[in-house]
């Protein structure tokens, strides 16, 4: 069997096109992603959610490469929604304490893996 030069330069340049395309896809996506984590972080530091993950010593950009962004968007929803602002607001505000029971928090749970 033989096969040609041509035949196999060709192939060679199939193959670098293929690998080019899927740098340049791999490059869009990072930036797509980074700018979405980048407006996730916007909405999360109008909420009380953000300065509940700083009482607690979480850094918010670690917090954010951690979960997917739909679980994040899940306990946005989970703060907007959430039916003890009142307490949250209370704790957050009181700056002496250093060991609270957050348990009243809907996303207690998610915070304790960061802790």
């Amino acid at each position: 069997m033989f096969i040609s030069v041509a035949f196999i330069l060709f192939l060679i340049l199939i193959l670098l096109i293929i690998c080019v395309t899927v740098i340049i896809a791999i490059k869009g996506h990072i930036k797509v992603t980074k700018k979405f984590r980048e407006n996730l972080k916007i909405k999360l530091e109008k909420l009380p959610f953000y300065d509940m993950l700083q009482k607690r010593n979480i850094d918010i950009n670690k917090y954010l490469e951690k979960f997917k962004a739909d679980e994040i968007e899940e306990q946005l929803l989970n703060c907007k929604e959430c039916e003890s602002k009142e307490k949250c607001l209370e704790t957050l505000e009181d700056d002496n304490s250093s060991e609270e029971d957050y348990s009243f928090c809907p996303n207690d749970e998610h915070f304790r893996k960061n802790e």
